[in-house]
């Protein structure tokens, strides 16, 4: 299915979407000497100016204004943000392994990673994405809390190999009640010895893990 999602020239051109192949976003690499200079720059401040001017799109919005399908989440890395034990390549790579991310590569700023994750139900695009908070933080990653908006921006970002997954499952947890820390599974009691991130390293199955280790999916 094409899937066109809505492309500005910049941050500050929203009221004037374009289309664009929502895999060409991913994959392009059309903005990479503008990428490279942002990564290449010492200075927060020169970073983010550039950063300002970058392209960017609403990976879970289409033209219509329907739901394209995906969220789109960040996962920034080592001295830049909540997962200090990771790089950016070892989160690719951790991340990669999921069944349910369809696309992986590095943000803009070289200092973190993005993903594309396709859910099961578009009218809860929110309540997919509080559960997938809670299943990241099973396996030690703490995605930004930014991304749960619908029409969250993302700036154009370069990857020399990104990882791609067209097969990739469609994400059906949710959180039943936005009010309270709950989702729609049970938690177990993980008996001593156990280690959940161990397996899901060998695996990368998430809902088959949590299924395995007492979570009723």
């Amino acid at each position: 299915k094409e899937i066109n999602i809505r492309f500005f020239d910049n941050k500050e051109s929203q009221s004037s979407p374009k289309p664009i192949n929502l895999i060409d976003w991913c994959v392009t690499e059309r903005f990479r000497l503008s990428v490279e200079m942002i990564r290449q720059c010492k200075e927060k401040r020169d970073a983010d100016n550039l950063k300002a001017k970058l392209p960017c799109a609403m990976p879970s919005l289409q033209m219509d204004g329907s739901h394209s399908g995906y969220i789109a989440i960040d996962v920034d890395g080592v001295n830049h943000g909540d997962n200090l034990e990771y790089t950016p390549a070892e989160l690719k790579a951790k991340i990669s392994q999921i069944v349910n991310v369809a696309y992986c590569g590095y943000s803009c700023s070289g200092k973190g990673v993005w993903a594309l994750i396709p859910i099961f139900d578009t009218t809860k695009h929110l309540e997919h994405f509080k559960a997938l908070e809670v299943v990241f933080q099973r396996i030690g990653l703490t995605i930004d809390a930014s991304c749960k908006n619908v029409n969250r921006l993302r700036f154009a970002s370069y990857d020399p190999e990104p990882y791609l997954n067209e097969d990739a499952e469609k994400f059906s947890l949710i959180l039943v009640d936005t009010s309270k820390p709950k989702i729609s599974i049970s938690s177990p009691d993980f008996s001593e010895g156990a280690n959940i991130f161990d397996e899901f390293n060998q695996k990368g199955n998430v809902i088959g893990l949590l299924q395995n280790h007492g979570w009723k999916v």
